[in-house]
């Protein structure tokens, strides 16, 4: 039997500095913990064999350390550190679910959608391994979801600053982007998001939370960019819907409004012709009317006075950057 440590979880708070809310007694889930990894078919033994082509056993595995590295409203991510027989360290996250029920269904759902957008770009979405259940202890038995990855060691979380909206690496040593980086961020995200777009089953990602964590992010320049999380594919998509769908989202973060949008149209052009004509294979003269019928509804609809609107960014767009079909 290995030795298994799961070090005490501790109170985590999110970027306005609120306590999460906490569905399990975190004593109890210490405990459901290093039950599930003391079992002999628990799912981290084939993530593992996954990751080095080989079958592990509980015997293979020396020692095994878990610690809370981030939280959110519906799922935790744990550092598990693994020390092999033999020798050999491997680091992987551990993603489960905050309880049974509505939060499991996610985090089992976000699973699986995380393996389809692997098999399709793996260079942008972090890999997906094995997942199964634990069994919370306690008078009436709750399984919880639960699903590993491979810890992105160059990777880290990316999060949006209130105050500018500009982006910062949430993790010490905190790392603030200026305006110029963030939106090259930006026009990375929109790559990727139009990349994980199927022009042929019509299916996309719904926005990413870029305030959860949906990406992370490397340190050094070019960052580069992967998507650790997706809660749900979007059926029926056209072109026409796909554009409209992250040139239009907007988000709220506290009282500003979060959107992809780059200032320099340049990159925006950039993203759309990476995402949806070099790697989608679709035509650049499609996309150009596709967002000219995109700009000519937002001529259409009437815009709240002094509410955000892509509709200048689509002018200058059109105008002065993508002015004639290529």
């Amino acid at each position: 039997m290995p030795s298994i440590r799961i070090h005490k979880i501790p109170v985590k708070h999110d970027y306005w500095g609120r306590t999460f809310k906490r569905s399990l007694p975190s004593d109890s889930l210490q405990e459901a913990m290093k039950r599930y990894f003391s079992k002999p078919d628990n799912a981290l033994l084939p993530s593992l064999g996954m990751l080095y082509q080989r079958r592990y056993r509980l015997g293979d595995v020396r020692s095994l350390a878990a610690a809370l590295f981030q939280e959110g409203d519906y799922a935790y991510v744990f550092r598990v550190v693994v020390d092999a027989e033999g020798g050999g360290k491997s680091r992987l996250a551990m993603i489960l679910a905050k309880d049974e029920g509505r939060m499991s269904r996610i985090a089992r759902s976000e699973h699986g959608n995380l393996k389809r957008l692997y098999g399709r770009c793996s260079d942008i979405v972090v890999r997906p391994l094995e997942g199964d259940s634990l069994t919370m202890p306690g008078p009436r038995s709750r399984k919880i979801y639960a699903y590993f990855t491979p810890w992105l060691n160059r990777h880290h979380e990316l999060g949006v600053q209130h105050k500018n909206m500009n982006f910062y690496i949430n993790e010490l040593p905190f790392q603030y982007f200026d305006s110029p980086t963030s939106d090259a961020v930006k026009s990375r995200m929109l790559s990727i998001m139009f990349r994980l777009y199927d022009p042929i089953r019509h299916e996309a990602i719904e926005p990413p939370k870029v305030g959860a964590g949906d990406f992370v992010v490397t340190r050094k320049s070019p960052h580069d960019l992967k998507l650790i999380a997706c809660r749900k594919i979007l059926q029926g998509v056209s072109l026409d819907r796909c554009i409209r769908l992250y040139l239009g989202y907007q988000g709220s973060w506290g009282d500003r409004i979060f959107h992809f949008l780059p200032k320099d149209v340049r990159l925006l052009k950039q993203a759309l012709i990476e995402g949806l004509v070099v790697h989608n294979g679709l035509s650049a003269e499609d996309v150009y009317f596709a967002l000219k019928r995109y700009r000519g509804s937002l001529a259409r609809m009437k815009t709240p006075k002094d509410s955000w609107s892509p509709v200048p960014t689509m002018n200058k767009l059109l105008t002065e950057t993508w002015p004639h079909p290529p």
